[in-house]
Parts: C-alpha cells; sequence; structure tokens
C-alpha cells in the first residue's frame, strides 16, 4: 500500500473512532457473542419473569454492566394491572430476583393494561419472531407507547457488528423493520 493508501485508510479508523461507529460496532459484537453463550434466551427469561409475577412483560434488555456480570432486566405487568415489577434474572442460571415494584396510573398513554394482557403475540413471543427474521440476537424488547393498541420494538444486533430495530404488531404478529 503507497503513503497516500495509508493515510486514506488511517483517516478512515480515526473518522470512524471519532464517529463511534467502530465503538458501537464492536459493542454490539461483544454482545451478541455474550448472548450466543447465554443458557436462557431474552424469550426464555422474559417468560420465567412472567411466571414469577403472574403477568406480562412490557419491557426487557439485555444489560452489561461494568463489574458485574450481564443480566436480563424485564419489566413485568402484574395481574392486577396496576402494578409493575421489574426483574433481573441471569442468563446463565435463569434465576429471577425481584429489582422494584411501581404503581401504575396509566401504563402509556392511551394504551390500557388489557390490550396488553390480551394481545395476541406476547412480549416474548415477538422477540422471538424478530430474532428469526433479522438473524441476531434481542438486546431489547419494549412495548411501543405511542399508540393504542400493542406494537413491539425490537432491537437487534448480530455478529458482524450491525443492529436493527423491527416493529412487530402485537394484534397479528407482522414485521416491520424501523431502520
Amino acid at each position: 500500500m503507497s503513503a497516500a493508501g495509508y493515510r486514506i485508510a488511517a483517516t478512515a479508523v480515526l473518522w470512524a473512532m471519532l464517529t463511534g461507529a467502530v465503538g458501537a460496532s464492536a459493542s454490539s459484537v461483544h454482545e451478541v457473542q455474550s448472548l450466543t453463550q447465554a443458557k436462557v434466551s431474552l424469550a426464555e427469561g422474559i417468560h420465567l419473569a412472567e411466571q414469577h409475577a403472574n403477568g406480562h412483560a412490557i419491557s426487557a434488555s439485555y444489560e452489561v454492566p461494568n463489574g458485574r456480570p450481564p443480566y436480563y432486566l424485564i419489566e413485568v405487568l402484574r395481574g392486577d394491572g396496576l402494578n409493575l415489577t421489574r426483574y433481573e434474572l441471569s442468563p446463565n442460571t435463569g434465576k429471577v430476583q425481584p429489582a422494584g415494584d411501581q404503581h401504575l396510573n396509566q401504563l402509556f398513554g392511551r394504551l390500557k393494561a388489557a390490550a396488553v394482557e390480551n394481545a395476541p403475540t406476547s412480549l416474548a413471543g415477538a422477540v422471538q419472531r424478530a430474532e428469526e427474521r433479522a438473524g441476531g440476537k434481542a438486546t431489547g424488547a419494549t412495548i411501543d407507547p405511542a399508540g393504542d393498541q400493542v406494537n413491539y420494538i425490537i432491537d437487534i444486533a448480530r455478529l458482524d457488528g450491525s443492529t436493527q430495530s423491527v416493529e412487530v404488531n402485537g394484534a397479528d404478529g407482522t414485521m416491520a423493520g424501523t431502520d
């Protein structure tokens, strides 16, 4: 490679580092690698938390804190529709630990708790569909707070470092990419 070629390559690497592209890719790759080794998938973790709370999950994420093992953070709307319980769950053991309760006056704008409870597609089902379609691992999943019907937004990371958000309709399970 010529000196000019090295300068162009170095400039491209520097630009990527300054804009965060290299860091984001490495982080996504690391997340997917550790998720691939997990004994409990995010969808399975959602099921476990829902069983523990006797409710319906409204959000889940894969957390990789500094100095602590990774865990899933899952929020479950309890059966009474008035309380939201947060759980931390080990991706390696499936152990569920309560992390706090919150009383709800209102879930989101126009969305009602009954809509979440009666949605034909659950958050766990939406995660499984999105992972299959996008060819990666879900790192986060939540109910879209903007509407009056249940729609999920699932964040997917792939081994190549790319990410994608997929929207899954809670009524019929259809999907659309949002990125």
